[in-house]
C-alpha cells in the first residue's frame, strides 16, 4: 500500500507492516523516515539489524539466505536492503518477489531503501507484490517556495523560533540541501541556543561558516564582478577544488544563458524560457542581465572555449587549466 511520509505515524500506530520500502532523492528525508520505523520496530522488541548494500559485488543468494534464517539472538529482526537504482536485476526482482508473497510468515522486517523510482520499476512483479504486502513511501523534496516554511517547522522542533525572514535568508543560503538546512540549524542552537532567532543572526551565524564554493563563483560572473570572480576562483584553487567541477557549473550556466540568447534573437518570451530552464528564483535577473550582455554568436564563442578547457583538464590539450579558467571567467563577466 502507497502512503505519504506525513501517514506513516498513523500507519506504525496501526501495525508494523512486514516491508517497508522507502524512495526518493532526498537522503535527510530518506534517512530519517527510516529512523522512525526503525524506532517503532524497536519500541516492538526488534533490536537487531542487519544491512546489505547492492554493490556489484552483492549476492542476492545470500542475501535470500538471510531472509529465510533464524536469529540466534533475537526472535526478530530488521534487514535493511539499500538498492540505490531500485533495480534489482532478474535474480533480484526473483528474490523479492518470491519472499513479498510469503512476507508474513517471515520474522523479519524488510526495508528497502531506494533512490526516486520511475513508471517501469513500479510496473514491476516485485513492486506490486511489496506493494500488496507491505508499505511504500515515496518522499518527495522539499520544493524551493516551501523550503522556508520546512526551516522554520525544523527550527521549531530543536527549540528555536526562527523568523519567516529568517527562514527564508537561510533557503536562500543552502539551495535546496536540507542536510545542510538542518546542521545550520543546529548550529544556531549551539551559538544562540532555544527562543527566537531573528535573520540578522542568521545572517550572522551563515558568514561565520561560509567559505567559497563553485555556486559563488557563478553567481559573481553572473553579476559581472570580475574581481570578486578571480578572488573566488583563487580561493578554490587552494581550497583543491578540482577544476572539473567549477568547470560543470560555468558550463551549466552558459547553456542556460545560451538558450535565452537564442529565445531574445528569436523574439520568444524571456520570462517562460527562464520559467524552461528552471532557474532559481534569486538568479532569474542576473541571468536575464548578463544573457543580454552578448549575442547568441558571442555566447557560443565563449561556451567553445570552455569545451577547450575541457580537453585541457583531460590532458587532450596542454596549457595550464587554472589559468584557462581565470581567462573564462574574464570573457563570461566582462561587459562589451
Amino acid at each position: 500500500m502507497k502512503i505519504r511520509a506525513d501517514q506513516l505515524s498513523n500507519q506504525l500506530q496501526k501495525s508494523l507492516a512486514p516491508i517497508y520500502l522507502v524512495s526518493g532523492n532526498e537522503p535527510l528525508l530518506v534517512d530519517e523516515t527510516c529512523a522512525v520505523i526503525r524506532n517503532k520496530a524497536k519500541e516492538a522488541g526488534i533490536e537487531e539489524r542487519i544491512v546489505f548494500d547492492v554493490t556489484p559485488q552483492f549476492s542476492w543468494e545470500v542475501f535470500y539466505t538471510e531472509l529465510q534464517s533464524l536469529s540466534l539472538f533475537s526472535p526478530r529482526q530488521i534487514i535493511e536492503l539499500r538498492m540505490p537504482t531500485g533495480k534489482p536485476g532478474l535474480k533480484g526482482a526473483e528474490v523479492l518477489l518470491r519472499y513479498a508473497e510469503n512476507a508474513t510468515l517471515s520474522n523479519k522486517l524488510l526495508i528497502i531503501v531506494c533512490e526516486k523510482l520511475d513508471g517501469t520499476i513500479q510496473r514491476s512483479k516485485w513492486f506490486k507484490a511489496i506493494d500488496s504486502a507491505g508499505i511504500i513511501l515515496q518522499i518527495w523534496p522539499v520544493a524551493q517556495p516551501q523550503l522556508p516554511y520546512w526551516i522554520k517547522q525544523r527550527a521549531q522542533d530543536f527549540g528555536l523560533d526562527v523568523s519567516l525572514e529568517g527562514s527564508q535568508l537561510l533557503a536562500e543560503y543552502v539551495r535546496g540541501n536540507l542536510l545542510a538546512a538542518s546542521q545550520e540549524i543546529e548550529k544556531l542552537k549551539l551559538i544562540y541556543g532555544i527562543g527566537p532567532i531573528d535573520a540578522k543572526q542568521v545572517a550572522q551565524c551563515v558568514v561565520e561558516s561560509s567559505h567559497f564554493d563553485i555556486f559563488d563563483l557563478a553567481a559573481s560572473l553572473l553579476a559581472g564582478d570580475i574581481n570578486l570572480s578571480l578572488r573566488i576562483l583563487r580561493a578554490l584553487q587552494e581550497q583543491r577544488v578540482e577544476p572539473t567541477l567549477i568547470l560543470w557549473v560555468v558550463v551549466k550556466n552558459l547553456r542556460d544563458l545560451i538558450q535565452l540568447a537564442f529565445a531574445k534573437e528569436k523574439g520568444h518570451s524571456l520570462p517562460e524560457t527562464l520559467q524552461s530552464l528552471g532557474i532559481w528564483e534569486k538568479q532569474k535577473n542576473q541571468m536575464l542581465q548578463a544573457a543580454q550582455k552578448f549575442s547568441l554568436r558571442k555566447w557560443l564563442k565563449i561556451y567553445q572555449r570552455a569545451v577547450q578547457i575541457e580537453l585541457v583538464i583531460k590532458g587532450v590539450d596542454v596549457g595550464d587549466p587554472w589559468a584557462q579558467c581565470a581567462r573564462l571567467c574574464i570573457l563570461i563577466a566582462a561587459y562589451p
